[in-house]
């Protein structure tokens, strides 16, 4: 992570209130995405089956495939939210826009 420096007087103009609020609604889709697979996992589990059907399902799952299906929601949308973090730079890069840009440097570079 990048040292993380503060930007004095930073105002958000609508181009990054914009970036910023499609950020958190890709953070949001992606949480829900996540939950959406381990939903329909325990979905195909253990509705319309008694005990025993449910303990097959529970063995035959592929548990892997299942982790693995989760683990992606994260990496994909940590891409979509770094690349709309690369694109709020760039637009500050021309006309420069020092502290605008300063801004989305840091969290490019991980500043919170």
């Amino acid at each position: 992570m990048g040292k993380c420096q503060p930007v004095l007087g930073l105002r958000f103009d609508d181009y990054s209130k914009k970036a910023l609020k499609r950020i958190a609604e890709k953070e949001k889709f992606g949480k829900l995405l996540a939950g959406a697979i381990s939903l329909g996992i325990f979905n195909s589990i253990f509705t319309k089956s008694g005990p025993k059907t449910a303990m097959y399902n529970i063995t035959q799952t592929d548990w892997e495939l299942y982790a693995n299906a989760v683990k992606s929601t994260s990496i994909i949308t940590e891409a979509a939210i770094r690349k709309e973090m690369q694109f709020a730079f760039l637009h500050y890069q021309s006309p420069y826009n020092h502290k605008l840009a300063t801004f989305w440097k840091g969290l490019l570079d991980g500043c919170k």
